[in-house]
């Protein structure tokens, strides 16, 4: 009878044991998954399933929250994917092109399982690996690219997904204004991974300035819309633009005060970097420089201009910008 219940409570353990290092083999990892791809490719959760099916959860050292967005564009007959992840405050990025839209997916699995780290291990990684990346065929000069087809599905010529995104940030200028100006500024860009439409306004709050012998206070209000395009990495971007704005200067002090609004043009080429924060929150940075086409002045009755707006004025922001993902 002893000898039977030790050899329960022997198998109990066992079998304890056993199911403990099934479940810590089995578990899942933890994965926030944001997939936007043409109706052909795989889901979401087709990519979530071949993450599961690749990883393998290590005991003792349980993996981290991963968010990971996806953006699969298509054009010129081949497939392209922004992968940008984010584990504990760290962001990363990753651009894949491939033939077909299966084995880019393929691709997007095995990246976002060795950005686990140490705490999740790869069991299948060499035949992802060979899935994710085909050999690709040498090109021929001249030779048409045909579209990537799959079999039973339509073919692959959805355009890419439309992003936009909407921002507020602090704006600083030189020459703008008799002095360095600080203002506020709203905008938001409209396109996809590539192209952006941009458009955004700015208040110039007053500023007061002693111009030779006089002080004058000056403010003004500025709006811009142009196209970006992206470069060199995922969250680059030169842009080419038009502003447009009123400047408003009063006399202060002087023997007969006064006051004038002046309209103020400009061209602005501008480089603009956009760095995740979050799964749908970025840092955005800018740097511009406005070409004035021409140069308000402003002066007191009979006597010469106390200022001109320059011919270059130099401009920055650096703000927070909301970036929904799909």
């Amino acid at each position: 009878m002893i000898r039977t219940r030790r050899a329960f409570a022997t198998a109990m353990w066992i079998g304890a044991g056993l199911l403990l290092a099934h479940r810590a083999g089995a578990d899942p990892v933890s994965l926030r998954l944001s997939w936007d791809a043409p109706p052909e490719c795989p889901t979401s959760d087709d990519v979530k399933r071949d993450v599961q099916h690749i990883t393998r959860v290590r005991p003792d050292r349980p993996p981290p929250m991963l968010q990971v967005e996806g953006l699969v564009t298509v054009g010129q007959g081949r497939y392209r994917l922004l992968l940008l992840t984010l584990r504990d405050g760290q962001s990363g990025s990753k651009q894949i092109e491939a033939q077909s839209c299966a084995s880019l997916s393929g691709a997007a699995a095995l990246v976002i399982a060795l950005a686990y780290g140490d705490g999740v291990e790869v069991v299948d990684g060499d035949a992802a690996t060979a899935e994710a990346e085909p050999p690709l065929l040498p090109r021929k000069e001249g030779a048409p690219v045909p579209s990537p087809t799959d079999s039973g599905e339509p073919k692959a010529s959805a355009p890419p997904s439309t992003l936009w995104s909407a921002w507020a940030s602090g704006a600083a200028s030189s020459g703008l204004l008799a002095t360095t100006g600080f203002g506020a500024r709203l905008g938001a860009w409209l396109g996809n991974s590539d192209w952006r439409a941009t458009a955004h306004g700015t208040y110039w709050p007053a500023h007061t300035a002693d111009t030779q012998g006089f002080v004058a206070s000056f403010e003004a209000v500025t709006t811009e819309v142009g196209l970006c395009r992206r470069v060199t990495t995922a969250a680059l971007f030169a842009c080419a633009s038009v502003e447009a704005g009123a400047i408003r200067g009063w006399s202060i002090g002087t023997t007969r005060d006064g006051q004038a609004t002046a309209p103020w043009f400009a061209m602005a080429p501008s480089i603009v970097l956009a760095v995740p924060l979050g799964i749908e929150l970025d840092l955005r940075v800018e740097a511009e420089l406005a070409i004035s086409l021409g140069r308000p002045r402003f002066s007191i009755a009979g006597r010469d201009d106390i200022y001109s707006v320059g011919q270059f004025v130099p401009m920055g922001a650096l703000g927070l910008a909301y970036n929904p993902r799909h």
